[in-house]
C-alpha cells in the first residue's frame, strides 16, 4: 500500500447531510474523481428553517468558494460537473 495515498475511504459510498463546503474542506487534495454540484438557484424558496436568498454578489462569491473547493479535491484526470441557473 502506498502511505502516500489520501485515505478516503470513510467517505466512500456515503450520504452526508451537511453543509458541502464543510464536506469539501475535509476532502484531501487531488482524492476524487468527479464532482456534481446543482447548488440552489437563489429564488427564495424556504425548506424547513433554510432559507436560500442571497444578494448577487453573496451567491458569486459562494459559487467560486464551491469552484474552488471542487477543484482541490478533484484529481487530475477528474471530471467536474457545476449545474448553474442561466
Amino acid at each position: 500500500m502506498n502511505d502516500n495515498k489520501p485515505n478516503i475511504n470513510k467517505y466512500i459510498n456515503k450520504v452526508f447531510l451537511m453543509d458541502i463546503m464543510d464536506l469539501l474542506k475535509e476532502l484531501p487534495d487531488k482524492s476524487v474523481d468527479l464532482v456534481y454540484g446543482d447548488p440552489d438557484y437563489n429564488v427564495g424558496i424556504k425548506y424547513g428553517d433554510k432559507s436560500y436568498t442571497k444578494t448577487f454578489d453573496e451567491y458569486i462569491d459562494w459559487y467560486i468558494e464551491l469552484a474552488k473547493e471542487s477543484i482541490r479535491v478533484l484529481k487530475n484526470t477528474g471530471n467536474m460537473f457545476l449545474i448553474n441557473y442561466p
